[in-house]
């Protein structure tokens, strides 16, 4: 009894203590107050509970406050270390309505507004290029926001968990957009395509997960760090009409290739030859798994990172000791795994004539290898029924190896008529093209070149001319396309794909 008379009292005692303590820190209220963090003068008015920055023109700190990746109010209860995040000037994060720039700013720092639980709007100036890092994340009542037009750079997680990112975010096509500036991606979508019209992509916009990432001709600025430092990227598409980026075969590259900006990171390629072109390598070979070797030309002047692959793996070291080794490891393969062959085509339509494609074979740095002193040829005697058939190349002299090549005389190709769809599923109509077929094969997938996931449906019957489509996600961008075959000995020999068609699910109401 009297352990429990002694516990009861003690709690007492202990609250009698603490909360009052607690309760005079929260009980101050936030007066008139002024002060400078290195180059921003700030000052807030009680009155109108407005904080507002300015730039005083000296050298800015040399990096932000620490950040925690995960930020979770319950159990790391964290906060910047501005000054206007004190206890002497009132707490500030929870008194300030409004927050202005001057037209003297430049560049807002990453956490300068984080967690601000009373700020409703803010007031950002056309003089803003850059918006760092969880600016106003948690800013939870934050909804009257205006993005300058000429934002340059801007960190996807800046407005994370306000009232302004849930009413003004627009998911489309496995992407989150304000206006033409793409904050986030997905994280478990495959392949992105950017909407055109997007011309800023953010910093961490995409996610390890992503396959193919599509980027369309509006897109000018992409945001360092925008794609992750490692993750599933095998391929970058851009389209032809941009005028500030390109690709080659899948790699991120300048319009008209003097800057190599990333080698995408789960690429098959044990060894890669950078283009003659390039002068600058940005981001370049960062954590690529399979590559073994990357050859540089001479015309590589600078490398911007100072990871990168040679012979052995990572190269740590200077830039010039780094350019100086790579440029000094002369390598070509003798295996034919590393030569390159391009066919003039793959697949013939059947006419009763013999048919055989033309055939190039190049080493790797690019080099066009001559027949019969480099390599010998050989295809089948006589090609003229539907079928598969197969040319062989086997290397000689300085080379050794040998390699398949296949195409098909199949039956002629159809091309889709109609799609009609709804939420979940679409029909698809081609025209009729029965002779010398056995049946269709219908495909479709969120991918304009179908890479990555791809789905097929297989039509039996030479006369059949549509097919439907299931389990798709509705308002969502779907391509398609189809293709006829004849079954010869129980194998399939298809006919070319029919030109694809783009379509978009309905919102189910």
């Amino acid at each position: 009894m009297k352990k429990s008379i002694s516990l009861i009292i003690s709690l007492i005692m202990l609250f009698s203590v603490t909360v009052p303590f607690f309760a005079t820190a929260e009980e101050k209220e936030a007066e008139s107050c002024s002060g400078s963090y290195y180059n921003i003068d700030w000052s807030y008015n009680s009155e109108t509970k407005t904080l507002r920055f300015s730039d005083n023109g000296k050298t800015p700190p040399k990096s932000a406050p620490y950040i925690p990746e995960y930020y979770d109010s319950w159990y790391n209860p964290w906060m910047p270390s501005y000054p206007w995040y004190q206890s002497q000037y009132g707490y500030l994060y929870n008194a300030a309505l409004s927050v202005e720039f001057d037209d003297s700013i430049t560049e807002i720092i990453p956490a300068i507004c984080f967690n601000f639980q009373a700020l409703t709007s803010v007031k950002i100036p056309k003089t803003v290029k850059s918006i760092g890092k969880w600016a106003f994340y948690g800013s939870t009542n934050l909804a009257d926001v205006t993005l300058p037009q000429g934002l340059e750079y801007i960190e996807s997680s800046a407005f994370n968990q306000t009232a302004f990112w849930n009413a003004h975010a627009v998911l489309e096509n496995d992407a989150y957009y304000f206006d033409n500036i793409l904050m986030r991606a997905n994280y478990n979508a495959e392949i992105i395509t950017v909407r055109d019209g997007t011309t800023l992509i953010a910093d961490g916009a995409f996610s390890d997960r992503h396959i193919q990432i599509n980027l369309p001709k509006s897109v000018t600025q992409i945001c360092d760090g925008a794609f992750p430092a490692s993750g599933n990227l095998q391929n970058i598409t851009v389209d032809k009409a941009n005028p500030v980026f390109s690709d080659v075969n899948g790699v991120l590259f300048s319009k008209g290739g003097t800057e190599l900006y990333l080698y995408p990171f789960a690429r098959k390629d044990e060894i890669y030859y950078i283009p003659s072109t390039v002068k600058t390598v940005k981001t370049g070979f960062y954590k690529s798994y399979s590559l073994k070797k990357v050859v540089y030309p001479k015309s590589v002047t600078s490398i911007e990172t100072l990871l990168d692959y040679n012979k052995t793996g990572y190269y740590m070291g200077t830039k010039d000791n780094l350019l100086k080794t790579l440029k000094s490891t002369a390598y070509l393969p003798s295996n034919m795994k590393y030569c390159k062959t391009k066919q003039s085509a793959s697949v013939f339509t059947y006419d009763k004539k013999n048919h055989k494609p033309r055939v190039k074979v190049y080493a790797p740095g690019g080099e066009k290898l001559k027949k019969g002193t480099d390599y010998k040829i050989s295809f089948p005697k006589k090609s003229k029924k539907i079928n598969n058939y197969t040319v062989k190349i086997v290397l000689k002299g300085k080379y050794g190896g040998s390699y398949k090549l296949t195409y098909a005389v199949a039956p002629k190709g159809t091309s889709i008529k109609s799609i009609s769809r709804d939420s979940t599923s679409a029909k698809v109509k081609w025209k009729k093209q029965p002779k010398y077929t056995t049946g269709f094969q219908v495909q479709y997938s969120q991918s304009e070149t179908f890479l990555g996931k791809c789905k097929s449906v297989v039509v039996k019957g030479k006369n059949k001319t549509k097919a439907t489509i299931k389990g798709l996600q509705e308002n969502n961008y779907y391509y398609v396309r189809v293709r006829a075959y004849k079954k010869v000995k129980g194998k399939k020999v298809f006919s070319d794909w029919s030109k694809p068609k783009r379509f978009k699910t309905i919102v189910k109401l």
